[in-house]
């Protein structure tokens, strides 16, 4: 029999630790003596019964009678029983468990429905149930009432499938319905089978007591044996048989529970008896060992110990269970244990000795220590890498309690300090501190350990020499698993020489700042210079293309081109004179990180015929070809600034022009997709005379060029390619060149195109797009009529070029110097000007002063900037004073006109106002 904590169904065996239930407890040895003295009081009572008993045989002829009606009652049902399950089977087979739904099966069923509800009132209400004497069994009446409720389902689940299927609430539901049957037939022929079996057991037992005491007197003393042993004998058996049962009950449920606990144990269990057998194993022993239980139970032990144990643990296992006593997990020497397949590991073991029934065992639990070991093992080598690390790094560490007392240095601080470690442990450190240092120390120390955080100090730390060095630490604190502060762990640097260097860092940042406050006044210095300059360059170039541009339009109406030929000399040198100041401004905005670059939808095929539209008059003037051509499909709009893109573009292929005599110039474009959008690419070929790599390499320096004789033969100042690479890498890409000296050179632009998103991407936009184009704006020579303008200009020559001009147009000018003749002027007018051009920079009072003090007037009449400055920032500062618009010197004599007669319109519009103001 296996030994295990299990409750047994065979009373002749018994589970561990349990009696068998034939062993009385004794309580129940007390029952038995009584019953003992019970049985001698009724023999000796016998005599007097048996006279009792002749009186009472002729009332026992009588219920004789009556009891074998009781057979009629016991057919019926048995039949009821029988009539159950057929009604089970006909709902099996409608449900479809059979031979399927038939009008037979039903026309089946009902009958047996009609029969079961006709034997339920034969039971319980015809003449059976007044001649039955069984009704008068208490059990018999409950089990009656238990079978009500299962008999009820079964008529009902009957009546139901006995229904044709269009009948049928639910038909899906007949499985259901089917699986209730199988519940309440089986209830009503178990509870049926029951009421049979008490009605026929009694029936028995009547009629046998009945007829035996029908013998006389022999048959009376056998009566009365018989009484006693049913009236007094037999209920006290059962007394004390139902005493041992629960007994039995409680110590296999105690069994089963200690089971239950073994098998839930979370390490492996073993029960050992006195001769050293394995009586009981859990899942947790088949794992470790390798061995199913079954092949442990019933072993001895010492299979699970490696051979060289063996020999000598029968002696220490007989030494324990003479003195048993239990012992703790870990106690004792170092033990191994040996898998099934041969492999050795170190284990613990817990012994605990149980007296039981059965004898005396012993429950030992079992740990693979295999794991433990090796972390062991890993801490200490930690531990001693640790030490390695710390005594040979070339830092200061050191660690502390939770209280902040020192427990370790670090061999790098004991050779600085010349102490050991003892000197330093606790409060010992701090004596080689400076002691302007320490009260400072100790009180960040104290409150990093209050807080449980880190902390940095900074302190200096003497060494052999005597000298002090300042050191820099951070110390960090150090928690167990349950998060509780074990101390502090802490590692500085020497940063005397960064202390050092940081005073030097110090006085070299003052004199960096001395520096940079003089380089910023000198770019100061340059910035305002360039802008005088251009002033100055600028007024004049006024005048020159002005008077040009009119004496241009004067020999053309008198028929003399020899004479129109040289006006249109002067015009270009001139226009040739501003592109170069306007290059020095660009780069001077650059470098001075002026310069600002838009982010704009705007469509690079648009800017790419723009370009082809422009540049091509200049090479078809020069007899080259000029082609676009698309590499690949590009976005039709990208993110971007078309201004900066068009003047790179142009100032590439004008190079391109100026340095090809024969053969074409090509503008490839491509789109190269990328995970951020993609990058628009931009080839201009030409087949020109090509740079060597020499020259490609100063070619992008500011006012350089390929060489000396490049700048001699073709012009030009070096300043546009170094504007174009400068502008390239602000939008967001580069400029980059190759070349073959007398092949021709590709200068390849690439663009960042932004975010793409649903953006469309175009084939061939070139056949697409046509080249955008502006038409100039012509003068209208009455678009100013009855327009009152206000010119203060202190240049004579441009007073007299604006004028005619203005005046060709129809207007009415009044010119004063400077900006306070101008006030004057407003304040001392008849009719209010509709609108006032204003030069910025005038002598006695400048443009910028007089509009803000007409705006502080409340003057609100527009009036419109004319300067020749042309740095970042001129028109914002126009705005701000104060200013509705902004034109530039030279002037362009359309744009100029267009923008004076826009506010004249707007002046014409708002005429009270204005009326009411100038008063």
């Amino acid at each position: 029999m296996e030994r295990e904590i299990r409750v047994e169904l065979d009373t002749d065996k018994q589970s561990f630790g349990v009696p068998a239930p034939n062993a009385a407890s004794p309580e129940a040895a007390g029952v038995l003596a009584t019953l003992g003295r019970l049985r001698a009081v009724a023999f000796s009572g016998s005599a007097a019964i048996f006279i009792a008993l002749l009186a009472i045989s002729f009332v026992v002829n009588q219920r004789l009678s009556l009891e074998r009606q009781d057979g009629a009652f016991i057919n019926v049902a048995g039949r009821q029983r029988m009539l159950a399950e057929r009604i089970q089977r006909f709902v099996y087979l409608i449900a479809g468990r059979g031979e399927g739904d038939t009008a037979a099966n039903r026309s089946a069923l009902i009958e047996a429905l009609d029969q079961f509800e006709e034997g339920h009132a034969r039971l319980t209400r015809g003449d059976l149930r007044h001649q039955h004497n069984g009704f008068s069994d208490p059990h018999i009446r409950d089990l009656f009432a238990d079978l009500e409720p299962s008999r009820i389902r079964l008529l009902h689940v009957g009546r139901q499938l006995a229904n044709p299927p269009e009948l049928l609430p639910a038909r899906q539901g007949t499985t259901a319905w089917s699986a209730e049957t199988d519940l309440a037939g089986a209830t009503f022929v178990s509870v049926m089978e029951r009421i049979v079996t008490r009605s026929a057991e009694r029936q028995r037992t009547a009629i046998g007591s009945i007829q035996v005491l029908q013998f006389g007197l022999c048959g009376a003393l056998l009566l009365l044996f018989t009484l006693n042993w049913r009236v007094l004998i037999a209920p006290m058996l059962r007394v004390v048989r139902s005493e041992i049962e629960k007994d039995v009950r409680i110590r296999k449920q105690a069994s089963e529970q200690a089971r239950q606990v073994v098998e839930a144990a979370p390490n492996a269990m073993l029960l050992i008896d006195r001769e050293g057998r394995i009586a009981l194993v859990n899942e947790q022993a088949e794992a470790l060992f390798g061995y199913p239980r079954s092949e442990l139970l019933g072993e001895p032990v010492e299979m699970l110990i490696p051979e060289r144990y063996r020999s000598g643990h029968p002696e220490k296992r007989d030494g324990f269970l003479a003195k048993p006593q239990k012992r703790a997990m870990g106690a004792g020497r170092e033990l191994f244990g040996r898998r099934k397949d041969g492999t050795e590991f170190p284990i613990e073991i817990g012994l605990n000795p149980m007296e039981t029934s059965e004898g005396l065992f012993v429950l030992s639990a079992i740990v693979d220590i295999t794991a433990r070991r090796h972390a062991i093992q890993r801490i200490a080598e930690s531990e001693q890498r640790f030490r390695i690390l710390a005594d040979h790094a070339p830092v200061f560490i050191w660690m502390s309690d939770s209280r902040g007392k020192c427990t370790y240095v670090n061999r790098t601080w004991l050779d600085f300090v010349g102490e050991e470690l003892p000197r330093q442990i606790g409060d010992g450190w701090l004596d080689f501190v400076h002691e302007d240092d320490r009260d400072e120390l100790v009180g960040q120390h104290a409150e990093a350990i209050r807080r449980e955080v880190s902390c940095e100090t900074s302190f200096r730390l003497r060494g052999t020499d005597g000298e002090y060095r300042v050191l820099s630490s951070r110390t960090t604190p150090r928690f167990d698993a349950d998060q509780r502060l074990l101390g502090y762990i802490a590692a500085a640097t020497d940063t005397t020489e960064s202390v050092n260097m940081i005073r030097i860092l110090e006085q070299r940042g003052q004199e960096l700042s001395a520096a940079q406050e003089w380089a910023e006044s000198a770019n100061h210095a340059k910035s305002e210079f360039l802008a005088n300059m251009s002033h100055e360059i600028r007024t004049p170039m006024t005048a020159i293309l002005g008077y040009a541009e009119l004496l241009s339009e004067e020999l053309r109406s008198a028929g003399n081109p020899r004479c129109d030929e040289a006006i249109q000399t002067i015009r270009r040198n001139g226009e040739h004179l501003l592109e170069i100041i306007n290059d020095i401004l660009d780069l001077s905005k650059i470098e001075a990180g002026r310069m600002t670059v838009e982010q704009i939808e705007c469509s690079p095929a648009q800017l790419v015929a723009d370009v082809f539209s422009l540049m091509r008059v200049r090479a078809d003037a020069k007899g080259l070809e000029f082609i676009a051509e698309y590499e690949t499909a590009v976005p039709q709009t990208i993110q971007s600034d078309p201004t900066r893109i068009r003047q790179i573009l142009v100032n590439l292929a004008g190079n391109a022009i100026k340095f090809t005599e024969v053969g074409k110039i090509t503008l490839r474009v491509g789109f190269e997709k990328s995970e951020t959008g993609g990058t628009m690419r931009f080839d201009v070929n030409d087949t020109g005379i090509g740079m060597t790599p020499e020259q490609m390499a100063k070619l992008f320096q500011p006012f350089s060029q390929a060489d000396s004789s490049t700048t001699r033969r073709f012009g030009g100042t070096g300043l546009g390619l170094t504007i174009s690479k400068r502008l390239a890498e602000m939008l967001g890409g580069a400029l980059s060149v190759s070349s073959t000296p007398g092949t021709g050179s590709t200068f390849r632009l690439m663009v960042d195109c932004g975010s793409l998103d649903n953006v469309t991407m175009l084939d061939n936009p070139l056949c697409e797009i046509a080249p955008e184009k502006k038409p100039k704006p012509k003068a209208d020579p009455s678009k100013l009529a009855g327009c009152r303008i206000l010119f203060a200009e202190d240049g004579p020559d441009n007073q007299r070029l604006v004028s005619l001009v203005l005046r060709k147009a129809g207007a009415d000018v009044t010119v004063v110097e400077n900006g306070k003749e101008a006030i004057d002027a407003v304040e001392a007018a008849d009719e209010p000007f509709h609108v006032i051009l204003m030069d910025m920079q005038m002598p006695v009072m400048g443009g910028y002063e007089a509009t803000e003090r007409l705006r502080a007037q409340d003057y609100r009449g527009p009036i419109i900037a004319l300067t020749a400055h042309a740095m970042a920032g001129d028109k914002e500062r126009c705005l701000a004073a104060g200013c509705d618009d902004y034109a530039t010197k030279p002037i362009d004599r359309a744009r100029l006109i267009e923008t004076v007669a826009t506010h004249f319109a707007k002046a014409l519009q708002h005429a009270p106002v204005a009326d009411e103001s100038a008063s």
